[in-house]
C-alpha cells in the first residue's frame, strides 16, 4: 500500500522517530496512578461531606419542608463540592483514553465516576476506621490534613440545626446536649413539627431545627428522632 510505504520511508528519512514501547506502557501506568489517586481523593471528600452534613443534623432537615431544605442549601460546603466537581472532571479525562470510556459518550463517563464514588463513600462512611479519622473535636468542620492548609475546606456552621441527645424531658420540651457539649432547653409548641417513632426519652439522639429565643433556650420549628 502506498500508505505503508509513505510511512516506511518517513521512517528511514528519520522525518518519523519511533518510540519506544516501553515509554507507551510508562505514560499508561503513570495515567492509572493518577486516575486511581484522584478517585481515592474524591472519595475522601466525598464521604467528609456526607459523614459531617449527617454528624451536624443538617442531612435531616429538609424533612420538615422549604425552611429545611433552604438551611440545606446553606449549609452545603460549595468549596468542598466544586473541589469534587473539578476532580471529577479530571477523572473523566483521564479515562477517556482508555477503550472502556473513549467510545462512549463522556456523560456515561460521568454517571460512572459519580456512581462509583457515591458507592465508594457509602461503603465507609460508617466504618470505625473513618470515624475516628473525622473526630477532630473543635474542628471537626475541617478537612482532616487539608483543612490546616485551606480554611474555606469544612462544613459552613449549621446555624438553626442542633443534633444531639435528649437529657430529660419535659410537658413543653426537652433538655438536650449538643455535639458541642452544650445544654440547651428545647421549646415544643402547638406548630412544631415532630417526626419521631414514639415519645422522646433520655438518651434520644435528635435533630432540632429552630433558632435561639435566648442563650440557651431554642424554640422549635422541627424535632426529628434519628436513633438512640
Amino acid at each position: 500500500m502506498d500508505v505503508e510505504k509513505d510511512v516506511l520511508a518517513a521512517i528511514k528519512s528519520g522525518e518519523v522517530k519511533m518510540r519506544p514501547k516501553w515509554r507507551f506502557t510508562l505514560i499508561s501506568a503513570l495515567a492509572i496512578v493518577a486516575a486511581a489517586i484522584v478517585f481515592l481523593i474524591l472519595v475522601y471528600v466525598v464521604s467528609f461531606i456526607i459523614f459531617m452534613l449527617h454528624e451536624t443534623g443538617v442531612w435531616f432537615v429538609p424533612a420538615f419542608g422549604l425552611n429545611g431544605w433552604y438551611a440545606l442549601f446553606w449549609s452545603l460546603p460549595w468549596i468542598l463540592i466544586l473541589f469534587s466537581g473539578i476532580f471529577v472532571i479530571l477523572l473523566a479525562l483521564l479515562v477517556r483514553k482508555y477503550p472502556v470510556a473513549y467510545r462512549r459518550p463522556v456523560l456515561y463517563s460521568f454517571l460512572a465516576i459519580l456512581f462509583l464514588v457515591a458507592a465508594g463513600s457509602a461503603s465507609i462512611v460508617n466504618t470505625s476506621l473513618f470515624r475516628e479519622i473525622f473526630s477532630a473535636g473543635p474542628n471537626e468542620t475541617l478537612l482532616p490534613f487539608v483543612g490546616s492548609f485551606c480554611a474555606d475546606c469544612r462544613v459552613p456552621d449549621p446555624g438553626d440545626v442542633h443534633h444531639g441527645e435528649v437529657l430529660a424531658t419535659a410537658p413543653n420540651g426537652f433538655v438536650m446536649e449538643d455535639l458541642r457539649n452544650r445544654t440547651l432547653i428545647v421549646l415544643v409548641g402547638s406548630t412544631t413539627m415532630v417526626r419521631e417513632d414514639g415519645t422522646l426519652v433520655p438518651g434520644d439522639r435528635i435533630v432540632v431545627f429552630g433558632a435561639f429565643v435566648s442563650t440557651d433556650t431554642i424554640g422549635a420549628n422541627g424535632v426529628e428522632q434519628i436513633g438512640e
